[in-house]
């Protein structure tokens, strides 16, 4: 799988989050806590075809998702 960042590469369905149309998934139910967050972070990035606009697009969307806040710095 290429890693891309567009729109289309990540996308939520049926409660998941979905990665280059269907190949890797992230049941939204495990997202649901900012630990569930980073945890899902980390076990992506260590994905071959991961790359740091995808981690920040995941972390953007479960956030969302989950009606958190996207932090801001200090």
């Amino acid at each position: 799988m290429s890693s891309s960042n567009s729109p289309a590469f990540i996308t939520v369905e049926n409660g998941n989050i979905i990665f280059g149309g269907g190949q890797y998934y992230v049941p939204l139910t495990s997202c649901e806590t900012w630990e569930d967050i980073v945890g899902w972070s980390l076990q992506l990035s260590e994905k071959s075809w991961v790359d740091s606009g995808i981690i920040s697009s995941f972390i953007i969307l479960a956030l969302s998702q989950n009606g958190f806040k996207r932090p801001s710095l200090r």
